[in-house]
């Protein structure tokens, strides 16, 4: 590399502490951080405090599937991180004699089966991935995002997707996933959450999601429910955990971090004059 190694090595040092710095102190990631060092050295978890918010819409939720003589086998739980998709399916499983089974080290781009009887299954990309036929009643956590967001931090476990994931996209393929399944919305008053319970015909997502693309002229032949579901939302079929991430996160840490590098050479250089 001859004279322009040393140079190249310097900016390459100062970007690197620069960008290093300056991904630590965003918010979702100081988050993370201090739950992971107060883990590993305090032996400190979150609560299991189930909020007040969840019991209430847990007991609602109830309270409407027994109004109308239902006992379901299984149930779906979705809604973006931080919505409290596990805490109100470990409430309701209580409620209502069910297990729970929580979709997080699951690969959501394979088809699952859900065999399990008396169960109820969350993840935040749960409806917009699977065939949905197998579930009773779906529910769907309608949060705002910033209210889901805020939650993440303050619970700090898996903080760090505030700071690369686009809420906004996940609320929005999200609520697709759900308006297109068949049946009768029911919003439980007082909370956010929405339940629909399967006709006799079946949630009919991929034929209602056909539909809806044919009045735009276009079609979901060859792609997966969620490229269909983005095809809706976006006029473009997209994919996987990587369809969520912002790819603009860490652009001002970028910038700064590159003249940050350049600023310390031109200092090397200017100490040689």
């Amino acid at each position: 590399m001859g004279g322009l190694g040393k140079p190249l090595i310097t900016i390459a040092a100062a970007a690197g502490l620069a960008l290093a710095k300056g991904v630590l102190i965003k918010p979702g990631m100081c988050a993370y951080l201090e739950y992971q060092i107060k883990r590993i050295f305090h032996g400190w978890s979150e609560s299991r405090n189930c909020p007040e918010e969840v019991i209430l819409t847990a007991d609602a939720i109830v309270s409407f599937l027994r109004s109308r003589g239902l006992s379901p086998n299984r149930i779906a739980v979705d809604g973006v991180p931080g919505s409290g998709k596990s805490t109100l399916a470990a409430a309701l499983a209580s409620r209502l004699a069910m297990t729970t089974e929580c979709l997080d080290h699951k690969n959501m781009d394979q088809a699952i089966s859900f065999d399990k009887d008396r169960a109820i299954y969350d993840h935040h990309r749960l409806l917009r991935t699977q065939d949905i036929d197998g579930f009773d009643v779906i529910v769907f956590i309608d949060e705002p995002v910033e209210i889901s967001r805020q939650k993440v931090l303050q619970r700090r476990r898996g903080a760090y997707l505030v700071d690369i994931m686009n809420y906004e996209r996940l609320q929005a393929v999200g609520h697709k996933a759900f308006s297109v399944a068949a049946g009768e919305c029911s919003a439980i008053e007082g909370s956010s959450a929405k339940v629909k319970v399967r006709p006799e015909s079946g949630f009919r997502c991929r034929e209602n999601i056909e539909d809806e693309l044919l009045g735009k002229g276009m079609s979901s032949k060859g792609l997966s429910k969620e490229q269909s579901l983005f095809l809706c939302v976006e006029g473009k079929a997209r994919n996987g955990f990587s369809a969520y991430l912002n790819p603009h996160a860490y652009n001002k840490e970028l910038l700064l971090a590159l003249k940050q590098g350049f600023f310390q050479v031109s200092k090397l250089r200017q100490g040689r004059r």
